[in-house]
């Protein structure tokens, strides 16, 4: 390990010739929304969450998975079939109300 010498100091940082900065990347759409669902399941619960799952899918079905499951009624054996009876109801009375309002207009 060297020794830092603290009288050390940068006072520029030139480029090298065809150097250029390049701005980070904004966030997309949907990085944005899954942070604010998260945020807002967190909030909900405080500090009583047993669980989560998180998945992810491009454009092309890949997809990642990432869950912890903790004390409680909802199992590790238990999860996927309560995941999918909950995902299909909430996908079912979402897609209903959408269908109902788009018959008013």
């Amino acid at each position: 390990m060297t020794a830092i010498d603290s009288h050390c100091r940068i006072s520029r940082i030139k480029f090298k010739s065809g150097g250029e900065i390049v701005p980070l990347r904004a966030k997309s759409e949907m990085t944005s929304l899954l942070m604010k669902a998260a945020r807002n399941i967190t909030i909900g619960f405080k500090d009583e969450l047993e669980g989560y799952v998180v998945v992810g899918w491009d454009k092309d079905a890949e997809y990642s998975i990432g869950y912890r499951v903790g004390v409680g009624p909802i199992t590790p054996t238990l999860m996927p079939s309560w995941l999918h009876d909950l995902v299909l109801r909430q996908v079912t009375e979402n897609g209903t109300i959408e269908e109902l309002q788009s018959w008013e207009e």
